[in-house]
């Protein structure tokens, strides 16, 4: 099987598999050393022409995990202001992707509150990643992948010998990181490790949006024998940022009272008329895996605390006067569990089944909520080998999801289901596979959707009142809402991918979703609802194509790109809602260069379309921005000028909030 690496802008991982494989996931693997498309810094004439991922890490270009996405066609990150990262597939919103660290599911408690944030990007682990896995569409294996999964697999040292790295970077903003990372295995090479760390601060783009922070990671690997490994991994990262507060000259109490700042751009006012605040959160994880050849287990304990404060000013005698600084959040969540995967073969027949148990428990502390969300998955695939050149994979999971909470509207809901899949793979040629492909989708509400229609309808003092829409019976108001339902539908992709000659490799992927009661969140005409609505919308139709491919000129030259268009349709929305979904279309193009001597470069150009924002016709415009690095590497040393938005180009990714313009990042790395 021969895998062609992919570039940084989203070149396709074309296999060439024997017949047994071909129906695997529709799954892509981004070595960091490949993901750019170079595996080495060295002369030979298999090398690939683009800059190193890990570079850019402690270059400071690439901050989190969601930043190496970024160029990769049909992944689509965004940034929130103060809601944070956010990563989607295929037309559907970020809750509708599944995130794992080393297979084991880290799991998304949902967008809490107006401000909340799904997942935590920075809380994941960057310093220490060895590879990102993508799988694209529904998958038997992970529960609640309606869009897709991203698998970030952390780094073991290999190779005998210790190594230390040396990394200092400097970059607009006032912005510094330090790295350290120390990496070694014994000389029999059955003990390996990877021991990292970084301190980064920044002064921040928005206003009062300063940052610092430090984490930490370890990852360690015993080989039992020569094919059996025990692994044991740690992250520790902590992070406090500055919440973004307005500046603007509209003549609010907040705009009077902070004044207009020239040296930062125009943003609208926070929430309740916020003048200072900030957030931390602090995040520790734990796994310990066992693999064989046939088989894995896991266990898993993942935690998080997040804590935010604010200060919010009132008009007194005709001035506006600052409250002082208080807890507006304070939430803390766990998610443990164990997964079990085990892999067989009997004649033509590949299985692949196992059981994966997982449990959130999230407290919303400074409103004493507690809420617990256990979900057990149990899945089994079959690649059946028709023929040599014919696959047909036959998978089935089942869900048993169940919903408890103390307090609230709704105390306890069970949600089970089956989901058949069906997948046949054709090989055409010895360089051209075609595949087909339906699958049944299921997805249960989060912990956050339950947690949001609760707080609509709250208990106080044995009675229960609702928030805006007075007078409701609690029977009324489940009428009104509806209790949240999971998602239902069905999941369609047709596929080709081929490599033309030795220098050209493309593909292209056509899919479709049906989805039937799709959650969806309001705010209200103005964004300014609260507490927001939360409701199942009868009907949501994805439809939409990818295309993705790489072309090698020569030795010092490559180029990659990548199209996606996708449209929206929905019907039985009774609010009348914009769905948080993804751009109409995208395009990623990168272009590298090496000059096979320690240096090289990259120009990376990616496109968004519109962007729905407030309501069916209220649009973010369309944009395009370009990236360039340029590295060079000689002897222990490695100098790496990573330019973002190199023409300064005016973009919003959130309504009236700009994204910043031409910055730099410089960085300095000494390997001994």
């Amino acid at each position: 099987m021969k895998k062609m690496m992919m570039g940084l802008a989203g070149a396709l991982s074309l296999l060439t598999p024997a017949p047994s494989a071909q129906a695997a996931e529709s799954l892509q693997t981004f070595e960091l050393d490949e993901i750019v498309v170079v595996a080495h810094r060295d002369n030979t004439d298999t090398a690939e022409t683009s800059v190193n991922v890990k570079e850019l890490i402690d270059a400071g270009q690439i901050k989190t995990a969601a930043d190496i996405l970024a160029n990769v066609p049909g992944v689509i990150v965004t940034k929130g202001q103060n809601n944070g990262i956010q990563v989607g597939l295929r037309g559907l919103n970020h809750e509708r992707t599944v995130i794992a660290i080393n297979g084991n599911v880290v799991q998304d408690v949902g967008e809490i509150g107006m401000g909340g944030r799904a997942m935590e990007w920075d809380a994941l682990p960057v310093t220490g990643i060895k590879k990102i896995e993508l799988i694209r569409g529904t998958s038997a294996r992970y529960g609640g992948a309606v869009g897709g999964v991203i698998n970030i697999v952390t780094d073991d040292a290999s190779g005998p010998g210790t190594k230390t790295t040396l990394r200092q970077s400097v970059g607009s903003w006032h912005t510094y990181k330090t790295t350290v990372i120390h990496q070694g295995a014994t000389d029999d090479q059955r003990f390996s490790w990877n021991i990292n760390a970084s301190w980064a601060k920044s002064g921040g783009y928005y206003r009062n949006n300063e940052s610092n922070g430090h984490d930490f990671h370890f990852d360690t690997t015993y080989k039992l024998n020569e094919q059996d490994r025990l692994n044991l991994s740690y992250s520790h990262i902590y992070k406090k940022e500055g919440i973004i507060v307005g500046n603007n000259k509209n003549g609010s109490p907040a705009s009077r009272y902070l004044g207009y700042d020239s040296s930062y751009p125009v943003t609208p006012n926070a929430p309740q008329n916020w003048v200072d605040g900030y957030r931390q959160w602090k995040t520790d994880n734990i796994a310990l895996n066992y693999t064989t050849p046939t088989a894995s287990v896991g266990i898993f304990n993942y935690r998080q605390g997040r804590r935010e404060y604010v200060n919010r000013v009132v008009m007194a005698m005709g001035k506006p006067r600052p409250l002082g600084m208080k807890e507006y959040w304070n939430s803390d969540i766990q998610n443990y569990g164990i997964d079990w995967r085990q892999t067989s073969r009997a004649g033509v027949h590949t299985l692949r089944y196992g059981i994966q148990y997982g449990k959130t428990k999230y407290d919303i502390n400074h409103e004493n909520s507690h809420y617990n969300l256990p979900s057990t998955g149990v899945f089994v695939e079959d690649d059946w080998a028709l023929t040599p050149r014919t696959t047909l994979r036959l998978s089935l999971r089942y869900d048993h999801n169940k919903f408890e909470a103390d307090r609230g509207a709704l105390r306890e809901k069970t949600y089970t289901q089956f989901s058949p899949g069906v997948k046949l793979t054709h090989q055409l040629t010895d360089r051209q596979t075609i595949y087909l492909g339906a699958h049944r989708l299921f997805r249960s509400p989060t912990v956050a959707d339950y947690s949001r229609w609760s707080t609509g309808y709250s208990n106080r003092g044995g009675a229960y009142t609702a928030e805006f829409a007075p007078g409701l019976s609690l029977s009324q108001w489940q009428a009104l809402l509806g209790v949240p339902s999971p998602e239902k539908g069905m999941n369609y992709e047709l596929g080709w991918r081929a490599k033309l000659g030795d220098k050209t490799t493309v593909g292209i992927t056509g899919f479709y979703y049906d989805i039937d009661d799709f959650l969806n969140i309001s705010f209200g005409p103005s964004g300014n609802l609260r507490p927001p609505l939360v409701y199942n919308v009868g009907n949501v139709k994805v439809k939409g194509v990818e295309l993705i491919g790489e072309h090698r000129f020569n030795r010092h030259w490559a180029l990659s790109a990548g199209y996606t268009q996708q449209s929206v349709r929905k019907s039985g929305d009774r609010f009348n809602s914009a769905l948080k979904g993804m751009p109409e279309s995208t395009f990623n193009a990168g272009l590298r260069w090496d000059n096979l001597h320690g240096l090289q470069a990259a120009l990376d150009l990616r496109y968004f379309g519109s962007v729905p924002n407030s309501s069916d016709t209220n649009y973010v415009s369309p944009y395009m921005v370009a990236d360039l690095t340029v590295s060079y590497a000689f002897g222990p040393h490695v100098i790496n000028l990573a330019v973002n938005n190199l023409f300064d180009r005016y973009y919003e990714q959130s309504r009236n909030f700009r994204q910043p313009g031409i910055n730099y990042n410089l960085s300095y790395q000494y390997i001994f």
